[in-house]
């Protein structure tokens, strides 16, 4: 038999429900449970089911399922959306170690939490701001790798709050890049292909590591990087091989709506010898198929 205790403090009635319903397992087994639960498309009992099970497990102090609470307040899954109290749990995540949570409230604190209501940077406060760069940087020290991404990217960028900084920027989008984020391994080739400023005043560039990340991107369907290998690749190379290649991932960078690569096609489609574009038609289907090809692969790796 099931007993709940109701009570008039904010929130709380809620709590000692959810506590009464969620008592099996361990903390670790019951945000497992959500987590698995969140992944596999719930319906709303289920996302019910969700929010229960994390607010037990970060009431007994677990870290992520914390963080996980403010995911559930945040897209109002198994609860009303409560923005103050989906940035109070990331909080308390943060607080208790955990990178997603350290991560999301970064990014709130930053203007760039995309479900939470925006705030713009010149609404920031530099006291925000700070904390929000310390955050970020915690979470990226652990490893995660959206983390390392959006800390690559920021410094890359020299946006919310960060000063440019090229070379520690190399530093974050390779850690991120090497765990397979397609961003940063675009952004890695635009730097090597670029270069990265030197003490010494000078550029170092790296063909070759440009041309590696771009294809790796690439070859997860990022449409700038395709674009990007295209132009790289220089479809009007002595090289017949590099020239149709070249024109294939144009080919495709344009199939997939990005915008330079639509143009670029216009402008050198007059210039470009017949045979080439032909081949490079053909070619464009065959990398098209092993897209495809590793989109399903990746997709039943996951399962």
């Amino acid at each position: 038999m099931k007993t709940c205790i109701w009570i008039t403090i904010a929130g709380l009635a809620v709590c000692q429900a959810v506590m009464a319903e969620t008592s099996g397992g361990n903390a670790a087994e019951r945000f497992e449970e959500a987590r698995k639960l969140l992944h596999g498309k719930p319906g709303a009992d289920d996302k019910t089911r969700v929010f229960e099970l994390m607010m037990s497990a970060a009431r007994e102090g677990h870290a992520d399922a914390a963080g996980g609470v403010g995911y559930c307040y945040m897209t109002g899954t198994g609860i009303a959306k409560d923005p103050a109290k989906a940035v109070e749990w990331f909080r308390k995540g943060a607080e208790l170690g955990s990178a997603k949570a350290q991560l999301n409230f970064a990014r709130y604190l930053l203007g760039t939490l995309d479900a939470m209501p925006k705030r713009t940077e010149s609404g920031i406060d530099e006291k925000d701001r700070e904390e929000g760069i310390r955050w970020l940087k915690e979470s990226a020290e652990q490893g995660l790798t959206e983390a390392e991404a959006s800390l690559g990217a920021y410094l890359y960028n020299g946006h919310h709050g960060f000063a440019r900084d090229r070379t520690e920027a190399e530093k974050w989008l390779l850690r991120a890049a090497k765990a397979g984020d397609a961003n940063s391994q675009n952004t890695l080739g635009v730097l090597y292909d670029r270069g990265i400023p030197e003490p010494n005043g000078k550029l170092r560039t790296d063909a070759g590591k440009a041309e590696a990340w771009y294809r790796k991107a690439a070859l997860q369907d990022h449409r700038k990087a395709q674009a990007n290998l295209g132009k790289f690749l220089d479809p009007f190379s002595k090289d017949e091989s590099r020239r149709v290649e070249a024109l294939a991932w144009t080919m495709l960078a344009r199939d997939n709506r990005e915008p330079t690569a639509e143009k670029r096609m216009i402008e050198i489609g007059t210039a470009v010898d017949p045979t080439d574009m032909q081949r490079a038609a053909v070619r464009a289907r065959e990398l098209r198929i092993e897209l495809i090809k590793a989109q399903i692969a990746k997709k039943n790796g996951g399962q």
